[in-house]
């Protein structure tokens, strides 16, 4: 399944710089833009920049607070599940089992 460009509305093409993605590749991944986004901020003109480059980081925010959130969610339900088979001591029905076979 693809997903969307959601940068695509600033109507930039993506930029051919190797070196410039091969040197900022660990940067790139740890902010989490991919290949194409890196060269939608590249061809920005870094002297005045500021409020494009934050636009668009705030795109970027957006899908990861939200997986931030799915991933609190299951962690507090499968650590909840975790303790239930705690208490149990191994002896009674499974828990996670259950919620596994709910309709």
């Amino acid at each position: 399944m693809s997903r969307p460009n959601r940068w695509a509305a600033i109507g930039a093409t993506r930029r051919n710089r190797p070196s410039e993605c091969a040197s900022s590749s660990g940067r790139r991944r740890s902010l989490g833009f991919t290949l194409d986004e890196v060269g939608v901020l590249l061809m920005l003109d870094a002297a005045c920049a500021c409020n494009e480059t934050r636009t668009l980081a705030v795109l970027k925010l957006s899908p990861i607070e939200q997986k931030m959130a799915d991933l609190a969610a299951m962690r507090q339900a499968l650590g909840g599940l975790v303790q239930q088979c705690d208490a149990g001591a191994g002896h009674a029905a499974s828990p996670i089992i259950d919620v596994l076979t709910q309709d």
